[in-house]
C-alpha cells in the first residue's frame, strides 16, 4: 500500500437559502445544476446541501481555488444572489493498493 498526500489551495463557497431571491423550488433546481457541474468537470472536492443549527439550509462547495472567480460568477448567473467565499488550504490523500479507498481531503 502506498500513501500519497498533497497540500492544495482551495476555496469554500457557501450559499444560504435565505439569501436567495427565488422560491425554494428555484433554489433546489439551482442546486441540481451545481451537482451536474460537479459530476461533469471534476473541479470540486465537495458539494453538499447542509443545514445550520437553526435548520436554515445552505449549499457548501469546496473547490480548486484557481476557479474561484469563474465559479462565483456562474453561481450568480444561475440565481444565487449572495455567494460567500473563504480561501483555505486543504490536504488531499490517496491510498494506492488493494484496499477500496478513495480520495479524501481535510480542511
Amino acid at each position: 500500500m502506498e500513501l500519497w498526500h498533497e497540500r492544495e489551495e482551495a476555496v469554500v463557497v457557501t450559499i444560504r437559502r435565505d439569501e436567495f431571491s427565488g422560491d425554494t423550488r428555484a433554489w433546489q433546481e439551482a442546486y441540481f445544476k451545481i451537482l451536474s457541474w460537479k459530476n461533469t468537470w471534476g473541479m470540486a472536492y465537495e458539494v453538499d446541501m447542509l443545514a445550520y443549527n437553526d435548520h436554515g439550509p445552505y449549499v457548501k462547495i469546496v473547490a480548486k481555488r484557481e476557479i474561484k472567480d469563474q465559479l462565483v460568477e456562474w453561481l450568480e448567473s444561475i440565481g444565487y444572489d449572495k455567494v460567500h467565499t473563504k480561501d483555505v488550504v486543504i490536504g488531499t490523500c490517496d491510498v494506492w493498493g488493494d484496499e477500496d479507498i478513495y480520495k479524501y481531503y481535510l480542511d
